[in-house]
This record gives structure tokens, C-alpha cells and sequence, in this order.
């Protein structure tokens, strides 16, 4: 279990994709702004949530998708709902539940939160990273096997074992970054982003001699001579995959 909570706050999201990647859902339904909830019909196919890399977040229902913006989302964002998605609202002194589209039409009403959940059910959100890794930020403790009223603290061993190379820089470049043509990522910013997730990975940071020599080993650098300041390098064609607040 403790090794299973590391692997989460190491790299928090659920799968790679070749767009992005795929959250790990909440507990808590999805609601909009002003507070209603998101919801689906029970007979649609299941809601499937993606980050999009510079895209943003992508709900798909069946063969319909609707797209919100990484972070805050807007007032007017839940307008042009897909087929099968809606909106509830409780209103009146009864309790009832107004299922609504987009625009605000009522299309169905039931009585009770219990119907609502077995005819509209909600969508579940998702938890939206806001940093690369969350290792260096909390400590994970484990009972003692022999002896209970005793705790451990984990300790990633394979981390010790890494080292300043260019498999270590291919890993980090295959977690967090995607195909993405007529793009690119500053290497300055490539350097602050993979030095923070080894340190918070267990490993010292490597210098910028060594990132430089990784780098020069990778294929799709190129030098972008009417960048400023000049001379300046990017990766080329390759984005985020999420756009972490990154503030380390």
C-alpha cells in the first residue's frame, strides 16, 4: 500500500496517452460555477475524462466530446453540453430536481436526490495536478509488520539507484511531454521542471552540464537562432502533457 501511494504522488495521474493523460477520478460529483451538478442519463456509455496536452480537459460521451480549459472554468463553459450529459438543479420547497441542457430547457424533473442518482446519475470529477510530483511534500508511514504501535517511513529504493543520465532524462521527457507538431519547450524551462521532479523523486539535482550533455544526445533538439536571447535551444515539436502550476 505505502509503495502504491508513492507510485501515486511520484506521478499523480492514471495513464499516459499519446494526447495527454488520463486523471484519477474523484469522489465528489462534477458541478458547474453556480453550483449544479453535472450529470448523465443511465443509459448513456460511460464518461471518459482526458487531459488534452495545450488543449485542455476533454469529456467524452459515446462519440460526442466537450472540452473545458485547465484550471478555472468559466461561467458560460457547461452552454453546449454533448448528447447525454445535462444539468441538475434542486429548486422549490418539495426538494425536486430540475434536469436541464445547456441552455437552461427543462427536460425532465425527478422527486428525489434517490431518483436522481438512479435516472441522472452524477459525473464524477477528477483531481487536476498542480505539480509535476508530490514526493517532496509528504512523508508516507506504514505500521511496523513486527511491530504494530510502530511506524515506518517509506523510502523509495530505487530512487537511489538512478542516476545523472540520459535514461533518467528520457523517463522524465516520456512522463511529462508529448508529440505536439509546430511547438516546442525552452530547454531553460525543461531544466527548472525535470531537476524539481528528481529532487522530489529522491535524487540530487543534476547539474547543467550534465543536463546539457543529455540533451545534446537527444535527437529532436534544434537551435532556434532568432529566439531571445539568441542561441537559445527548445525541444522541438514536443508539449506538456498537463500544465502544472509550477512554482519550484
Amino acid at each position: 500500500m505505502a509503495a502504491a501511494v508513492h507510485r501515486i504522488a511520484k506521478h499523480p495521474v492514471k495513464e499516459t496517452t499519446t494526447r495527454g493523460v488520463k486523471p484519477y477520478r474523484m469522489g465528489s460529483p462534477l458541478q458547474t460555477p453556480d453550483g449544479k451538478y453535472v450529470v448523465h442519463d443511465a443509459n448513456t456509455s460511460p464518461i471518459g475524462v482526458e487531459f488534452v496536452a495545450r488543449e485542455g480537459v476533454e469529456l467524452t460521451v459515446g462519440d460526442s466530446t466537450m472540452q473545458l480549459p485547465f484550471g478555472e472554468v468559466p461561467p458560460d463553459a457547461f452552454t453546449n453540453l454533448p448528447d447525454g450529459l445535462f444539468l441538475a438543479d434542486q429548486s422549490g420547497t418539495d426538494g425536486e430536481w430540475a434536469i436541464t441542457d445547456g441552455d437552461g430547457t427543462v427536460v425532465s424533473t425527478v422527486a428525489t436526490q434517490a431518483d436522481l442518482k438512479a435516472t441522472y446519475p452524477y459525473v464524477q470529477g477528477w483531481f487536476q495536478p498542480d505539480r509535476l510530483s508530490y514526493c517532496g511534500d509528504i512523508a508516507i508511514h506504514y505500521p511496523n509488520p513486527t511491530a504494530e504501535d510502530q511506524l515506518e517511513t517509506y523510502e523509495d529504493a530505487t530512487a537511489q539507484t538512478l542516476s545523472e543520465s540520459r535514461p533518467t532524462l528520457n523517463e522524465f521527457l516520456q512522463l511529462f511531454t508529448v508529440s505536439y507538431h509546430g511547438t516546442g519547450l525552452n530547454t531553460a524551462e525543461v531544466f527548472d521542471r525535470y531537476t524539481a521532479w528528481m529532487h522530489t523523486a529522491g535524487q540530487s539535482k543534476p547539474g547543467r552540464a550534465t543536463f546539457a550533455q543529455a540533451l545534446s544526445q537527444l535527437e529532436d533538439i534544434e537551435t532556434v537562432t532568432r529566439a531571445k536571447p539568441p542561441g537559445q535551444k527548445v525541444l522541438c515539436d514536443r508539449a506538456w502533457r498537463f500544465p502544472p502550476a509550477f512554482d519550484r
